[in-house]
């Protein structure tokens, strides 16, 4: 058993700790990279060391992997805390672009239209199958939130949460470096 016990200020005060967070570091990333979106996993593994180190100058921490990991499941925890109750804001820059292609491809040839028709099927598509449907729902077939989440069997206010989330994800994969140079 690894005790990482407290020592003096300074900066022998924290080598044991730092020995013992090397031994658990990739791990440790992987757990985290499989609990948040991967950009924000680094982040989160230097909280985690920061917080350890602050620990063990005052504590004895008797089992280093345990403590790492609760530390790492209460920044996981406190992280989607966070993103829950940020504000979400509408950016209809995305529906805006769409709406625009869309347009133009009904004023133009039916090759441009087949290509605008597999593009949104290709956005739609990696979509979960309720963002599918409140998206078709509300943009397409035109229908009330209220209709859509009487339709869906959810609240009104998921049918708007759901068409935020949708946006944002058709926005993030339609914008995206690989996209076979449909960046506009």
């Amino acid at each position: 058993m690894t005790h990482i016990r407290p020592k003096s200020d300074g900066p022998a005060a924290t080598s044991g700790a730092k020995d013992g967070l090397l031994e658990y570091g990739p791990a440790l990333h992987r757990f985290l990279s499989r609990r948040v979106p991967n950009e924000h996993a680094g982040d989160l593994v230097h909280e985690v060391y920061e917080r350890f180190i602050a620990a063990a100058r005052h504590e004895v921490i008797r089992h280093p992997r345990a403590f790492l990991y609760r530390l790492a499941s209460n920044l996981v925890y406190e992280f989607r805390l966070r993103q829950k109750r940020s504000r979400v804001v509408f950016d209809s820059e995305l529906v805006t672009l769409l709406n625009d292609r869309y347009q133009e491809a009904n004023e133009a040839d039916p090759v441009d239209q087949l290509n605008a028709s597999r593009e949104l099927q290709r956005l739609l598509a990696k979509l979960p199958k309720k963002y599918q449907a409140v998206v078709v729902m509300r943009l397409h077939l035109g229908m009330t939130p209220e209709e859509t989440g009487a339709e869906l069997g959810i609240a009104t206010t998921t049918v708007y949460r759901y068409l935020v989330d949708a946006l944002t994800i058709m926005k993030t994969q339609f914008f995206e470096p690989n996209n076979h140079g449909r960046n506009t």
